[in-house]
């Protein structure tokens, strides 16, 4: 039996399977300070928008901004008021404009199950700004399934 953290962070990682990023793929999940889940995002183009999917190529490759909005702010868009006091549970460690979005929503705790590498001065920023403020920041990685081998036999 999984603990409430990782069948929480399994959901995210559902959820994640809706992005319509070719980037990277993130799912989030809030849940109340009881564990009754509150809403769910992943990041995307916003609504009524072409996505890259649309276009099949990430809009970064036609040498144009990425519009995706981060999975973190769609949750929390859609939680509203009532993610104060909630936790938030990631596929991929917040940036720090999703850090402060956090904090500005009332969240209490964080978790998330994979490091993001791409910039490790700004990662410690994030860190310290969301325990400077009392919230508790734990990440957690999960086992990667076993889908079977996919590779054709030599034998």
């Amino acid at each position: 039996m999984i603990n409430a953290e990782e069948y929480f962070l399994k959901i995210a990682q559902t959820v994640s399977e809706q992005s319509t990023c070719l980037d990277k793929a993130v799912g989030c999940v809030i849940t109340s300070a009881d564990n009754q889940i509150i809403a769910c995002g992943y990041n995307g183009a916003p609504s009524k928008v072409a996505d890259c999917r649309a276009l099949l190529k990430c809009r970064k490759e036609y040498g144009q901004s990425c519009l995706a909005t981060h999975a973190e702010i769609n949750a929390l868009i859609k939680a509203g008021e009532r993610a104060k006091g909630g936790k938030l549970f990631v596929t991929l460690e917040p940036c720090f404009e999703c850090a402060k979005a956090i904090i500005n929503a009332g969240i209490k705790q964080v978790f998330y199950s994979k490091r993001n590498n791409k910039n490790m001065v700004y990662k410690m920023d994030v860190k310290s700004i969301l325990e400077y403020v009392g919230i508790t920041y734990i990440y957690l990685p999960l086992e990667e399934k076993d889908n079977g081998d996919n590779s054709i036999c030599n034998n």
